[in-house]
C-alpha cells in the first residue's frame, strides 16, 4: 500500500501537498492553515489536521501488519499449528482495511 501521508513537523500531511526531498522526508507542506475556516488555526486542536494524522496512524498499522504477516510466513514451521491461520486473519484484517 502507497502511504498518503508524510510526516512533517511533528504532524502528518497529505504527500500531495508537500515537497520531497532527495532522501524522501518532507521539504515543505501546506498545512491544514491553507485549507482550515478558523481564524488563526492553531494545528493541534484543527480537525483537518487530527484527520491527517488518524490516517496516518492507519497506514502505520496497516505497514506493521504488512511486516508481522511476512515474518510469520519466512518461519520454518509456517504453515503449520496455528501459524498458518494467523498469517490468513492477518490478511484478512489487511482486505478490509482496503
Amino acid at each position: 500500500m502507497e502511504r498518503l501521508t508524510i510526516e512533517y513537523c511533528g504532524n502528518y500531511a497529505p504527500k500531495e501537498l508537500c515537497t520531497i526531498d532527495r532522501l524522501g522526508g518532507a521539504d515543505d507542506c501546506d498545512s491544514c492553515e491553507e485549507y482550515c475556516k478558523m481564524a488563526n488555526c492553531d494545528c493541534d486542536q484543527c480537525a483537518i489536521q487530527e484527520l491527517f494524522n488518524r490516517l496516518a496512524k492507519y497506514e502505520d498499522m496497516h505497514e506493521k501488519i504488512e511486516k508481522r504477516i511476512e515474518e510469520i510466513k519466512s518461519t520454518s514451521y509456517y504453515p503449520h499449528n496455528f501459524t498458518g491461520q494467523m498469517a490468513e486473519d492477518l490478511e484478512w484484517v489487511l482486505g478490509l482495511l482496503n
